[in-house]
Order: structure tokens, then sequence, then C-alpha cells
């Protein structure tokens, strides 16, 4: 008992030290990138577009966690495929139900392609992600461009206004 306590401690506190790691190397970052928002959401308002970027840490515990990136096309309101809206003040990445993807260290599934601070190296894993920010903001200039980035759509993406309403309102 008192080791799946102490383990339960050590887990919590790698995790905060991860926390506060992304928080001093990459926010900086994305602020200067022009990102708004709170860790570990953050949204860029373009003229017709929302870019989006969070944080994802794994839900059983590991010492593993990966960075997703969305883009919402419209101003206004964003209307999801099940119908779903949100004000693009406070949407966030995994409400995106089109081009979303992930950035992460080896493409594929399962923790092995997820960033892992278990090396407790917290200031040297965020780093790493400086890569990731750069093919990031690729996509975001021109959302074709997908190279290295592992998508969440379901293709073909259906891409909608954020203005255009929904059918039968």
């Amino acid at each position: 008992m008192a080791r799946t306590k102490y383990l339960e401690h050590r887990l919590v506190a790698d995790r905060e030290s991860m926390h506060a790691a992304l928080k001093k190397i990459i926010v900086p970052e994305l602020r200067r990138l022009g990102f708004k928002g709170t860790y570990p959401h953050f949204r860029r308002f373009g003229s017709n577009h929302t870019d989006l970027l969070g944080f994802q840490f794994d839900k059983y515990g590991d010492d593993l966690f990966i960075a997703e990136i969305a883009q919402a096309p419209g101003t206004g309101f964003y209307i999801s495929k099940w119908g779903e809206e949100y004000q693009r003040e406070k949407l966030k990445y995994y409400q995106v139900t089109e081009a979303r993807y992930r950035l992460q260290p080896r493409l594929g599934g399962g923790g092995e392609s997820w960033f892992s601070y278990a090396s407790e190296e917290y200031d040297e894993v965020a780093r790493s992600l400086f890569p990731h920010l750069e093919r990031a903001e690729k996509y975001f200039a021109n959302t074709s461009h997908t190279e290295g980035l592992q998508s969440l759509s379901t293709p073909p993406p259906v891409y909608g206004s954020m203005n255009q309403e929904q059918p039968g309102r």
C-alpha cells in the first residue's frame, strides 16, 4: 500500500514537473507566434480561420504526452459535424471534427509514438517540441502540408463555414 502511494505521488510530481517545463519553454514560444489562451489550450485567430493547439497527457498516468493541432474554418461560431456549436474564443482542439493532427516524435499509435518524460529531463523534452511547432506552423500556413503529422480525422475531412447555418435551423 505504501509503495502504491509513493508511485502515485511520483507520477503526479513528474506530470507537474512536465507541465512546468512546457509552461516555461513552450508557452512563451506560442505567445511569440501569436497564440492566446491558457495552458493547455491555445488559439490564434486569423481573418477566416482559428488555429488551435493543445496538450494531452496519458490518461493512465504514464509519463507521456502529445500536442494536438487543428484549424477551424470561418469566423464566429464553429459547428461540428455532429451539429455542436462553439464560440471560436472558447474552441478547443479536440472539438474540431474535421482536420486534426498530432505532433508527436514518431508517427503511429500507442505510447511509443508519444513524447516521454520518464527520463525526468523535463526541459529537454519540452525543447524537443520546437521542430514540431515548426511543422505545425507549416500546416497552419497551408493545410495541405501534413508531412510528419499524425491524422486524427476520418477521411475525407468535411469543411464547413463557422458562419454557415445548420440545416433545419
